[in-house]
């Protein structure tokens, strides 16, 4: 079963609603994607979430496979998750940051079976690579074709 959602401007950033969301896809094993909403609202929202109810009411144990920090993420297009496959996909102008480590690219592709980012460029309609692959830890900084970085064992490969 798969599940669209096109959240309003002021609940895109509300990070509960989203975890929310991704808890009770993986509850059913839904898909759940979500994009940009492009339609302007026609009246003001009146919606006004507390996000710290909506993490309060929720008991979730960690999973023995759960990453150790926080990981922000960012996309301009849109974010999709593949509860099944356990990967998530982040497209146009995607950002990763967790830790010391960040990532930017036109693709991402998060799989958690196999705890490995994938990023990666795409050609725009002039057939010109854009979104070159970024990564930076520390104070290194690396650009290639294509980035796979193991996020557990802390190890990457690049492909120029």
């Amino acid at each position: 079963m798969n599940l669209y959602i096109a959240l309003p401007t002021k609940l895109r950033t509300c990070r509960s609603l989203k975890t929310l969301l991704i808890l009770l896809a993986l509850s059913t094993g839904m898909q759940i994607s979500w994009a940009q909403d492009t339609i302007a609202p026609a009246i003001a929202d009146t919606l006004i979430v507390n996000a710290d109810s909506l993490s309060k009411a929720i008991n979730v144990s960690k999973s023995k496979s759960a990453i150790d920090s926080r990981v922000d993420y960012k996309s301009v297009d849109s974010i999709s998750i593949n509860i099944r496959e356990q990967k998530v996909f982040l497209y146009n102008k995607a950002e990763i940051s967790y830790e010391d480590v960040g990532l930017k690219a036109a693709r991402v592709e998060i799989d958690f079976k196999r705890n490995i980012i994938s990023a990666k460029g795409i050609n725009d309609s002039t057939g010109k690579e854009i979104g070159t692959p970024e990564f930076k830890q520390s104070n290194r900084t690396f650009r290639s074709k294509t980035i796979n970085y193991n996020y557990k064992s802390r190890k990457g490969l690049i492909h120029s």
